[in-house]
């Protein structure tokens, strides 16, 4: 039988091999085929960070997408086809003469994603563990940004892992982004639980600093135990 998509970012997946014809979780091969392609878009937009300096619209377009293709979050395609042209919009912005060259380089272009799906099984497991680690810190990310808060290391994270997924990369230089995302992940993680446990205002009162700080204290040890050089810091009292 004929595959109509490929979707294994959850434990849920057919065989615990892949979704091939309608995910387990009810996703539709349509959707999936969306969702890559919005996938091949954000990392499109990555590309064209190489050689111009992402915006605030570049971290958020990426970010909200990011968010879209965790594999439950949105199944709408309408929703998720808006998203692809906001991408492409925001690749506009930082590229906007890419589109009408006449000798087309394709350092900007979109991704294929069936190229990954394809792949040498060990590329495609360090890419896939690239993929959904950042999709996972999207979310915080995301619900952090909503609060008024970013992280300029997490935001430029984003545009590396995704450049690192969309170019040939041997499995000795993929690892030491797969272990980053670990690193960069517990950092949007702290930054995430920092800002939702003193909001705006709160980090103001001491008291409520002085409840945080014994659960930012753990979460500190933790990231410092695997990643000994991560910047992460608990605020002075």
């Amino acid at each position: 039988m004929e595959n109509k998509m490929f979707c294994f970012q959850c434990e849920q997946t057919a065989g615990c091999t892949g979704c091939t014809q309608a995910g387990v979780c009810g996703k539709s091969a349509d959707t999936a085929r969306l969702q890559d392609e919005l996938t091949g878009a954000l990392i499109g937009l990555a590309r064209a960070t190489e050689s111009n300096p992402a915006t605030q619209n570049t971290y958020q377009t990426i970010i909200e997408g990011l968010f879209t293709t965790i594999t439950n979050v949105s199944f709408d395609d309408a929703a998720i086809i808006r998203q692809i042209e906001k991408t492409n919009a925001a690749k506009v912005e930082l590229v906007p003469g890419c589109g009408s060259c006449g000798a087309p380089c394709g350092k900007t272009e979109d991704y294929d994603m069936q190229q990954l799906w394809n792949d040498n099984e060990d590329i495609r497991s360090l890419k896939s563990l690239i993929l959904f680690g950042l999709r996972g810190m999207a979310a915080y990310a995301y619900h952090a940004q909503m609060l008024g808060y970013q992280d300029d290391e997490v935001n430029d994270f984003f545009c590396e892992g995704l450049f690192k997924i969309g170019y040939e990369n041997t499995m000795e230089e993929l690892l030491p982004t797969v272990l980053k995302v670990g690193e960069i992940n517990l950092k949007c993680m702290y930054s995430f639980f920092y800002v939702r446990t003193l909001g705006s205002t709160g980090y103001k009162k001491r008291e409520t600093r002085q409840k945080a700080k014994v659960s930012l204290e753990i979460l500190k040890k933790l990231t410092i135990n695997f990643f000994p050089n991560s910047l992460i810091h608990v605020p002075a009292s």
